[in-house]
């Protein structure tokens, strides 16, 4: 069945869709314009920025730590070439980015489809470090003297990654009001009857048409032939899939019954219950504002949950592809649509712990995290890690965007309405299969990200273009199975 249902996400066929390149009735993405102190990255090794000040350092596995303050209150590990580099950078705090963590004992090691071959890490010595105020602009400085102890596996800066720059193409409207807004603009108003027809080879198979209001414009579902899938199987309500974003509005009426619910932990009882770290996280976690309200003041996250298992079938709304799969709201991303490497991380770790089959990453990067692909790789244990490969109509071959070209990433690039590369997606001219680079990266699938509805917070709805809505389309179609 898995083997069918790429098949199908590859190789649908379907008509153009016009693209709306201005939306000047939209109104804006949040209001919460909060944003990083950050240092540019172009004057040094290229484009990009990570957060002034903040290094991630991984000690060897069999390195131990005791963490702790100097008589003059700079910050300690216990092993004496580090502090020394402290003392002289003024490394102000040193916090174990995993406490809980504990050290592997057992190898296990992993093959990707493509062959690349990768072992399990340990996440038990990743720590993050703060300088003081005065030497926060020698954090290159500082990695490079890490970097040469034979203590430390690696050091480097705290990267800024974004969500990928999605295009809206309505306002955000009420279901009412889309469905009118969309009668005005015939344009941008596919209907799914030109999508919908019975599997290649495969007999005995219907197409399932839920009841939702706007679902006869969610294309992207028939032209996978996902409403086919649906004949067999709509999901299962045990399945889980994070959402890595600016947060879920967990309200939602076509949402809020979908809403993952941590089972160790017990509502509004001010106890950590399961022991996690994490007080009453009973629907995930605010790394943002590290509390137990994970709700979206940005309206990315909420349109990628809403595509891969909003409510189906209900009376109202949309359709989400995965009619049981629960969401799983993890916010690291602020308002403004940004997230460093250390907080994406905690997030990804959060995920694979609790549970999810699928994390769900719609955000990219030009910049490798050696922090966030420990925590990557070792989440690939359990769970189906699928980002987008990001918008800016570039290839692979010439740069990279991560996490979606790693190997053990599904990188999801988007199609337009005929089937062909929109063209805003970044791409991968060599194919799924075969890369020039030694590590294998590539972009695997494609799937629609033009003129894609879904849901949005305080009840609404609206249309957007991007690989941003190419991948949940992907994640609940593998969250199916």
């Amino acid at each position: 069945m898995i083997k069918r249902l790429l098949v199908l996400l590859l190789l649908f066929s379907s008509i153009s869709l016009a693209q709306n390149d201005d939306c000047p009735t939209c109104p804006p993405n949040g209001s919460d314009n909060t944003e990083y102190e950050v240092i540019k990255l172009e004057d040094q090794i290229g484009y990009g920025e990570f957060v002034e000040g903040e290094v991630l350092v991984k000690f060897k596995d069999e390195i131990n730590t005791v963490l702790g303050k100097s008589g003059n209150g700079l910050a300690v590990t216990g092993i004496a070439s580090v502090d020394a580099l402290f003392q002289n950078y003024s490394v102000a705090e040193v916090n174990k980015l995993f406490p809980k963590a504990k050290r592997r004992v057992d190898k296990e090691t992993f093959t990707t489809f493509n062959g690349y071959t990768f072992e399990r890490p340990s996440l038990h010595n990743i720590h993050k470090l703060k300088l003081s105020e005065e030497k926060q602009r020698s954090v290159f400085e500082l990695i490079d003297e890490l970097n040469e102890l034979p203590e430390v596996e690696y050091a480097e800066p705290n990267y800024i990654y974004s969500i990928v720059e999605d295009e809206p193409v309505s306002p955000e409207l009420t279901e009412e009001e889309l469905i009118e807004w969309l009668d005005n603009n015939p344009e941008y108003k596919p209907m799914n009857s030109e999508y919908s027809s019975s599997p290649d080879g495969i007999s005995g198979i219907n197409n399932v048409t839920p009841n939702d209001p706007l679902y006869s414009q969610q294309w992207g579902i028939p032209a996978c032939q996902i409403d086919a899938v649906w004949d067999s199987t709509t999901g299962d309500a045990d399945q889980i899939i994070a959402i890595l974003d600016t947060g879920v509005d967990w309200l939602h009426p076509d949402l809020q019954n979908k809403i993952w619910q941590n089972p160790g932990e017990i509502a509004g009882n001010g106890i950590d219950d399961d022991g996690n770290g994490f007080v009453d996280d009973i629907r995930g976690w605010d790394y943002i504002n590290n509390d137990n309200n994970p709700t979206d003041d940005n309206s990315h996250g909420t349109h990628v949950a809403g595509i891969a298992a909003a409510e189906t079938d209900n009376g109202i709304g949309i359709a989400g592809v995965n009619w049981l799969a629960k969401i799983m709201p993890i916010k690291v991303f602020q308002s403004s649509g940004r997230g460093d490497a250390a907080t994406i991380t905690e997030g990804i770790v959060y995920a694979s712990e609790h549970g999810a089959d699928v994390i769900n990453m719609s955000f990219s990067g030009t910049f490798r995290s050696a922090t966030m692909e420990n925590a990557l790789s070792s989440a690939y244990a359990g769970s189906i890690l699928i980002a987008s490969a990001g918008n800016e109509g570039v290839k692979i071959q010439a740069v990279p965007f991560y996490p979606a070209a790693l190997s053990y990433v599904l990188g999801i690039e988007a199609t337009s309405g005929s089937g062909n590369e929109a063209e805003f997606s970044n791409y991968d001219s060599d194919g799924p299969v075969y890369s020039s680079w030694s590590e294998l990266f590539n972009y695997e699938l494609k799937a629609p990200g033009v003129n894609i509805i879904s849901t949005v917070p305080s009840g609404n709805y609206r249309a957007y273009n991007g690989t941003s809505m190419s991948a949940p389309l992907v994640s609940g179609a593998f969250a199916i199975y």
